[in-house]
């Protein structure tokens, strides 16, 4: 890192954490690098047209879910308390998720509460987004110095939706 950082031109980062954090570490950046803050293509939103569900208020996550430091519990607790509550409500995940999953949703008595669903092309997934009720964020806690933004965090934003966002502060 040092040795390219010493020979660059310039430098693009994407959070103004990692700004801070590359000016600090390397100082002789200043005046070097720019921030260009992670986005969305307005273009991928052109036949968007959101819709709310008509029998279940349905949740969507879509991305890695309980694997990267993403612990599935608090949410799905929340939702085992609506269910206990015979509110109508629904989890889509859409991606990756971790391989003890299935098991703890069967074991909260959810399985007839929360779809699995493979990881899906980029238009399709904001597709579901515009069928949601709610977009569910969640940012695990990080002790780094640079702190990631979840990518889907603008297109969340641009969709309109009500967000659930499970982050630290």
């Amino acid at each position: 890192e040092k040795k390219v950082l010493t020979e660059v031109d310039g430098l693009i980062v994407n959070t103004p954490s990692s700004l801070e954090a590359y000016l600090k570490r390397y100082p002789d950046l200043a005046g070097h690098v720019t921030m260009i803050p992670n986005g969305y293509d307005e273009d991928d939103f052109v036949d968007y047209r959101p819709m709310k569900s008509t029998q279940k208020m349905r949740l969507l996550y879509s991305g890695n879910f309980g694997i990267a430091g993403r612990h599935p519990g608090p949410l799905l607790e929340a939702l085992r308390q609506l269910v206990g509550e015979s509110r109508p409500v629904q989890l889509d995940l859409i991606g990756p998720h971790g391989p003890k999953l299935p098991n703890l949703i069967g074991e909260l008595g959810l399985k007839d509460h929360v779809r699995f669903f493979e990881q899906i092309p980029h238009k399709e997934a904001i597709h579901a987004m515009a069928g949601s009720d709610i977009l569910v964020l969640y940012q695990e806690r990080s002790e780094a110095r640079v702190t990631p933004i979840a990518g889907k965090t603008y297109e969340y934003l641009r969709a309109g939706k009500a967000i659930l966002a499970i982050a630290p502060p």
